[in-house]
C-alpha cells in the first residue's frame, strides 16, 4: 500500500469508530431509560409536591446553617468572601432520601 491510500484507510476506519462509539453511547442511554423505574404522572405530582412543601418549610435564613468566611477589603471594609451551606445541604439531602424512602417501597438489589 502506498502512504496516500494508508491515510485513506486510516481515515475511514477512524469514521467508523467514531461512529461505533455514538452508537454505544445511544445504545446505553437507551438502556438506562428501559431500567429506570417508571411511575405515573400521579406519583410524579405528589412526590414533587412532597419535596417542594418540603423546601419552603426550609428557614435559610437561619445563618447557623452557613459557614462564613470573611475578609476585609482594601477600604478596610469587612465582607464575605466565601458562605458555605455544608450543613444546610446535607440536612436538605437526608431529608429528601426519607422523604423518597417513605414514597416508594425501598428494597435491596439482592
Amino acid at each position: 500500500m502506498q502512504k496516500e491510500q494508508i491515510e485513506l484507510r486510516l481515515k475511514e476506519l477512524e469514521y467508523k469508530k467514531a461512529e461505533n462509539m455514538q452508537e454505544i453511547t445511544d445504545l446505553k442511554d437507551k438502556l438506562e431509560e428501559l431500567n429506570a423505574p417508571a411511575i405515573t404522572e400521579e406519583q410524579a405530582i405528589e412526590l414533587n409536591e412532597r419535596l417542594c412543601t418540603h423546601i419552603d418549610a426550609i428557614d435559610f435564613s437561619n445563618t447557623s446553617n452557613y459557614e462564613f468566611e470573611f475578609e476585609i477589603d482594601y477600604d478596610n471594609r469587612v465582607r464575605v468572601s466565601h458562605c458555605d451551606p455544608c450543613d444546610l445541604i446535607e440536612s436538605i439531602k437526608d431529608d429528601f432520601q426519607e422523604i423518597i424512602s417513605d414514597f416508594f417501597k425501598v428494597r435491596d438489589e439482592e
